[in-house]
């Protein structure tokens, strides 16, 4: 059950702060403060990306084949570059405005002298995705690849690869998979972070966000991606729409806290994951004076771009 914290809305250009409400005879010692920052501080705070700063100081390699309209990322661990590439038509599906998708996966691994490692799909899958994200879930100190891959019959699922070292020559493995959202149905992911405390990283997504979102965590468990958790009523996508990023986690002294807008795109939810309790509200719901535009990630802050150049910047304490 989802447990709910009073209304509560924030004013652009004010400094407000609310307190997680868990069930009702939580103790206060659990209560964590939620700060929400609008006008010129958030401006202030959240413009300037420091991701593409970081990419700008180093040399950029030639990202071949790269799919129109997806970004590549930069990595901090053995990865150095992941792209999506190899444009396609074989899967008509425009969640992200265009039945042109990706059938491969590339990579340029450190100390490798820039070689490039590609992951060419079967022709029945194609990669239905515009921002491959890295993160190292398994605490081996190397990154894993996580994509969305789209079935011809199966549609939508979250696919985990790494790099494969085993043998004289590096290649791409399939490390875990998620069940398939269903035929010409999709899904978008959060963002990647250790919510239940245990050392390791899950995933959080959200299926069909266009239909009904659900919220879901995923735990890493080769071959599989498992599910761990299930709340209804967000969303973090618009149908036909290339930006994904209307989603992100905020980093807390209590925990990690997804923050997505409701089904309406009319508030924003922050929600933390508890075993035994599920999902539950943080804080109170954000009301939003415009729509979402996008979401940063930015140290332990969220960064919300909303439509007419305001900003919100969110932090919890």
């Amino acid at each position: 059950m989802l447990a709910r914290a009073p209304a509560w809305t924030c004013r652009l250009g004010a400094i407000c702060c609310c307190w997680l409400l868990g069930s009702p005879l939580a103790a206060a010692s659990s209560f964590t403060a939620i700060q929400v920052a609008g006008g010129d501080e958030a401006r202030a705070n959240c413009t300037g990306s420091p991701v593409a700063a970081a990419a700008a100081a180093g040399q950029q390699p030639t990202f071949s084949e790269l799919l129109p309209g997806s970004l590549p990322v930069a990595g901090k661990r053995d990865i150095a570059w992941i792209w999506l590439g190899s444009s396609t038509q074989r899967y008509t599906h425009a969640a992200l405005g265009s039945g042109t998708h990706a059938a491969s996966l590339h990579a340029i691994t450190r100390g490798q002298n820039g070689r490039e490692l590609v992951l060419e799909l079967p022709p029945e899958r194609v990669i239905e995705d515009r921002l491959p994200r890295l993160a190292d879930l398994d605490g081996d100190g190397q990154d894993e690849a996580i994509v969305v891959e789209s079935h011809a019959s199966r549609g939508a699922a979250l696919v985990v690869y790494a790099i494969d070292r085993s043998g004289s020559q590096q290649r791409w493995l399939e490390r875990a998979r998620s069940e398939p959202v269903g035929a010409m149905r999709w899904l978008n992911p959060v963002g990647v972070a250790d919510f239940d405390g245990d050392g390791h990283s899950e995933i959080a997504s959200v299926s069909t966000p266009h239909i009904g979102g659900v919220l879901t965590l995923y735990r890493y468990a080769p071959p599989h991606l498992r599910t761990v958790a299930r709340m209804g009523g967000v969303s973090n996508h618009r149908m036909g729409s290339p930006e994904q990023r209307l989603s992100a986690i905020v980093r807390g002294p209590r925990g990690p806290l997804v923050v997505v807008p409701d089904q309406a795109f009319a508030r924003l939810l922050l929600l933390q994951w508890r075993a035994g309790q599920g999902w539950r509200e943080a804080a109170a719901p954000v009301g939003l004076p415009a729509p979402v535009e996008r979401m940063r990630e930015r140290g332990e802050a969220v960064c919300v771009e909303l439509r007419g150049g305001a900003w919100l910047r969110i932090n919890a304490r």
